[in-house]
């Protein structure tokens, strides 16, 4: 009876023993694993802009359809399909051997009346002639010369002219085709000056100003291109409630062509030396926001107002300074007075 009280004895001292070791080492565990693990940042003063992003297109800054004044038959075409082409250059000419054939008969008459009119001048210096005659002479003449040049300006009613500096596209007529008057045989643009129609929210109005950059980039080219805003719409448009604007581009490479589009950014403010801190620092509240910033191993939440926000990046305008460091992971576990251990984050970075 002895020996089974003896080793029930045994037994419980045993299982109190294990039991102590367990509880201390588990005290020891939880102590040693108190400090939570986040990733820190370093708020520093840097350059801010504020941007607005839309979407624009690319237009170009002169194109036109080129049509004759008159009906006829296309006689002969100068030009190559997309070729440049100089302002005045003639690009094509209708069936005008009529009009010329009247112009020549009317140029002989006209040189005739010319030599008339000048002998019946002599002539009434000496009273060889009465005034009647020159008077009769010079409507004559008169006659002629407008005949000339209204037959000149039906002729030129059959050609077609190069409006300006441009590149011709592709034609859609042939030799020997009947064309009709108005009806576009081929279209000329400028494409060495180029538009970027865009428009944004009229909040932003007032910090608009002519001669302003613009950075886009386009599907053809992802090179950041600018250009610099020359006019602003008068009026806000109803709908979407935003202002449109217009950006001339030289495209003196020739890489871009009109009719795309283009992912627009303006900078509309700078501020030169702001506080700035990731975006996910941010912990929203219902009077307002904060972070959490690590003195000595221990987080302490700051009450911040904030400005700018930024792709990845929001300005900080009250309750930080330059230096402090900034808790970005790990926001759920944190609370104020807790001790915690750090590690820096990698930077992320943002472009157009």
């Amino acid at each position: 009876m002895n020996s089974f009280y003896s080793t029930l004895f045994f037994w419980l001292c045993l299982v109190s023993l294990f039991a102590c070791g367990t509880k201390e080492t588990n005290t020891q565990t939880n102590s040693g694993s108190s400090k939570t693990l986040v990733d820190v940042t370093v708020a520093k003063k840097e350059q801010v802009k504020e941007t607005v992003d839309a979407i624009g297109n690319i237009v170009a800054n002169e194109s036109a359809q080129l049509a004759a004044e008159q009906s006829g038959r296309i006689s002969k075409i100068y030009f190559d399909e997309g070729t440049k082409v100089n302002k005045g250059k003639l690009l094509l000419e209708l069936n005008n051997a009529d009009l010329k054939a009247d112009l020549k008969e009317i140029e002989s008459k006209l040189n005739l009346a010319k030599i008339q009119l000048d002998r019946t001048k002599e002539l009434l210096k000496f009273e060889g002639v009465s005034q009647n005659q020159l008077d009769e002479a010079e409507s004559k003449y008169a006659e002629l010369n407008a005949q000339f040049l209204k037959t000149e300006a039906e002729i030129n009613k059959t050609k077609v002219f190069a409006p300006f500096d441009g590149v011709i596209g592709l034609r859609k007529v042939s030799e020997g085709d009947n064309l009709n008057a108005s009806s576009s045989f081929a279209t000329i643009v400028d494409l060495e000056n180029l538009k970027i129609e865009f428009a944004i929210a009229e909040k932003y109005l007032n910090q608009i100003k002519i001669g302003d950059t613009i950075q886009f980039t386009s599907a053809s080219n992802s090179e950041i291109q600018q250009a610099k805003i020359y006019a602003i719409n008068s009026t806000i448009d109803e709908s979407s409630r935003k202002v449109a604007l217009k950006a001339l581009y030289k495209n003196s490479d020739g890489k871009l062509i009109p009719g795309g589009f283009a992912n627009v950014r303006y900078v509309i403010n700078i501020s030169e030396s702001s506080i700035t801190i990731p975006n996910q620092a941010i912990v929203p509240e219902l009077n307002g926001k904060k972070v959490f910033i690590v003195k000595n191993g221990v987080a302490q939440a700051k009450k911040v107002v904030s400005g700018i926000r930024m792709v990845d990046q929001i300005e900080i305008l009250e309750g930080l300074n330059d230096g402090d460091t900034i808790i970005t992971t790990g926001l759920l576990q944190v609370r104020d007075g807790m001790g915690v251990s750090t590690k820096m984050a990698s930077k992320i970075q943002s472009g157009l």
